[in-house]
């Protein structure tokens, strides 16, 4: 699974893990300004090339500190000249930071020097054969922050859709934190399953996009390793149904990193039809311009004195805060396909996901989707998979191993496969019984979902603690929480 669970949570001293910093300056050339192919878009990314025939290299950032950005793209031979150019996001205009002669087939690289720190500065190449110029597509990436930013081990999204009429949606919703190429891309599908509302037969169900719901998203971790690696919130949603937003929230490790509340009678429309725009964005200069984002500090992790042999400190992450990351980290896998789903009508036990002990450094995960099946009843599609847990040595310090193992797929066509029976001869043959072709096609689409449900371990670097004199430990409780200390 693509986020990063727990990463840095409760070991001071492991910043070097999270963020990869180059210390490399080189002096800038001679500029010179210039006007074409300025993109109209605020998106960078919806920059596409511009010009003649010529294909333009694609620019890659590896490295960046607080004061420099490095990039790279290759050359060829056949160009009679190569210049690579740079805009401030806040600006329109082009200037040419780097001139390259032709004749030269390979890499070309270049750090961009005496940048202003947490800023975003944009690229692109301009090549000429001697007839044609052409422009690459711009990309862009954000310098480091000048002093030390807060780690990040959680990220959740409180949305509150307006009480009105028609303010709920059906559609895909989405939110991006990132769509630089540093610190990188990160994007979060919105889908959760419905929440049972009662215990009682016929179970009631509400929808997490449903008009006046109040829902808190946990959101993919990728390539946000501390705050200022966020420059941005976009919520997106596709499709035509219409959604109003009340209230919207950013957390960060469990603290609100940014608020914006619209009201209820003058939400925000968030839609691709009635004149309405598909997406709404805060911006990095909005972000950081923000009272809670500017004056954010992490809670302190709630630690508390170990009940085992030899003291230490200890901390709990509740099941609840497990359950809600899985969910948030599968929904955000099948969010945009239609092969799986959560369905209200396969929840059998109190919730969609859950996670219990399988023994004390084992976790069990249980997870109840549907399956897409055309033109036919859609099948329970059950998850389970087991979460070994557990601390290794690594560079001084220790790593938190997450390891994913015993992944097994179930699905349960026979409740329908007597009265449906003939519609399987021409699938498994007409020597087939209906319960025996019924448990082919369920092989099928287990071994289908197998192959395709791509449940990844984790190594994440948790690095050393100064309060901590022997290696640290991880205790799955018999309530499904998991004890994380050091003595």
């Amino acid at each position: 699974m693509k986020t990063r669970l727990l990463s840095c949570l409760l070991f001071a001293s492991a910043v070097g893990a999270c963020v990869d910093v180059a210390d490399e300056d080189t002096p800038e050339l001679e500029t010179e300004t210039v006007e074409q192919g300025v993109c109209a878009s605020p998106d960078p990314f919806d920059c596409e090339p511009t010009g003649g025939t010529l294909d333009a290299p694609e620019i890659t950032a590896t490295a960046r500190t607080a004061s420099s950005l490095s990039v790279q793209f290759p050359s060829s031979s056949w160009w009679t000249s190569t210049a690579l150019q740079r805009r401030p996001v806040t600006s329109t205009t082009w200037t040419t930071i780097a001139s390259f002669a032709g004749g030269y087939t390979g890499t070309r690289a270049w750090t961009d020097g005496g940048r202003a720190a947490d800023a975003i500065y944009c690229y692109r190449t301009r090549i000429s054969d001697g007839t044609t110029t052409a422009y690459s597509a711009e990309r862009c990436a954000l310098t480091l922050p000048a002093t030390s930013s807060p780690r990040v081990n959680r990220l959740q999204l409180r949305l509150v859709i307006a009480d009105i009429a028609d303010a709920g949606t059906g559609d895909n919703v989405g939110v991006n934190l990132s769509e630089m190429l540093l610190p990188g891309y990160n994007h979060t599908g919105l889908d959760y399953a419905p929440v049972k509302t009662s215990s009682i037969y016929p179970y009631n169900f509400v929808d997490d996009f449903k008009r006046g719901r109040d829902f808190t998203y946990d959101l993919d971790l990728g390539s946000v390793a501390t705050l200022h690696d966020i420059s941005e919130i976009k919520l997106h949603k596709y499709g035509t149904d219409g959604m109003c937003v009340q209230q919207f929230q950013l957390l960060v490790n469990g603290r609100v990193a940014y608020d914006r509340n619209f009201g209820s009678a003058t939400c925000q429309w968030i839609d691709g039809d009635d004149g309405h725009q598909p997406t709404f964005t805060v911006t990095h200069a909005q972000l950081r311009a923000a009272p809670q984002f500017a004056t954010y500090a992490s809670p302190v992790p709630p630690l508390y004195v170990c009940p085992v042999a030899g003291g230490g400190w200890c901390m709990t992450i509740p099941r609840s805060e497990l359950e809600s990351r899985i969910e948030g980290m599968v929904g955000n896998k099948i969010w945009i396909s239609d092969d799986l789903y959560w369905s209200s009508s396969q929840v059998y036990g109190p919730r969609a996901v859950e996670v219990s002990q399988g023994d004390a450094s084992t976790l069990r995960v249980d997870l109840d989707l549907a399956g897409n099946v055309p033109y036919a009843p859609d099948p329970e599609v059950d998850i389970d998979f087991d979460i070994g847990v557990s601390f290794e040595p690594a560079g001084g310090g220790y790593d938190l191993i997450l390891d994913v193992k015993n992944l097994h797929v179930a699905t349960d066509f026979a409740w329908w496969a007597e009265a449906l029976g003939v519609l399987f001869t021409p699938f498994c043959g007409s020597g087939s019984t209906e319960i025996g072709c019924a448990g082919a096609v369920e092989d099928t689409i287990s071994a289908a979902v197998s192959d395709g449900f791509d449940v990844q371990s984790q190594r994440i670097p948790m690095g050393t603690s100064g309060f901590c004199t022997a290696p640290p430990f991880a205790i799955v409780q018999s309530d499904g929480s998991l004890m994380l200390g050091c003595q």
